[in-house]
């Protein structure tokens, strides 16, 4: 692939809530050459390939790694995930003149759920149900909390019934201490 020689792996899950992956690394430096996201019958939903790669060069210098800082809040928590999927750190996101957009992104190391809460608009607001996004799904729920009306998107490239699943369960969350961490149950 892309003039390298690579190394095929097969990443199959363990549960019937995730897809599979199939990704070709590069022999010489573990670079992932191309990616192909799969469902449970093997049928590829999405590919990612390089087409051509200059020859890389190692990196000698010091690489730190921050933790990101952020004062965004989420007063949502999500009353159910997949076993192993955890809560990122939040990042503030604007969405024009209707205040902070609510966003929290969730991962079990390779897929991730996004989960956004916002005010319903009569220009932006999508239909509830299930909305096809490429190799993407987006489960769509109408709320109401406090005298708002509210719609709950969950975007993942996982299977349509999780994320439906995810999107029935989010629900406000009590007040905690400040610096709590939100369960993943």
């Amino acid at each position: 692939i892309a003039n390298r020689v690579s190394e095929r792996l097969r990443l199959v899950p363990r549960d019937d809530l995730r897809y599979g992956y199939r990704l070709w690394l590069d022999r010489a430096t573990g670079l992932p050459l191309k990616r192909m996201l799969v469902d449970d019958q093997g049928r590829a939903l999405e590919t990612f390939q390089l087409v051509g790669l200059t020859p890389p060069e190692r990196y000698e210098g010091e690489v730190r790694l921050l933790a990101p800082v952020s004062s965004a809040t989420f007063p949502w928590r999500a009353g159910w995930l997949p076993q192993g999927f955890v809560a990122q750190p939040l990042m503030a996101m604007a969405s024009g003149e209707e205040g902070p957009r609510r966003h929290r992104l969730y991962s079990d190391g390779l897929s991730t759920i996004s989960v956004f809460v916002e005010p319903v608009s009569t220009t932006e607001t999508l239909r509830p149900g299930l909305h096809r996004l490429g190799a993407s799904h987006a489960a769509v729920r109408r709320f109401e909390a406090d005298g708002h009306a509210l719609q709950i998107i969950a975007v993942g490239e996982l299977p349509p019934r999780v994320l439906l699943r995810i999107a029935e369960t989010l629900e406000l969350a009590p007040e905690r201490p400040s610096g709590a961490a939100e369960s993943s149950s």
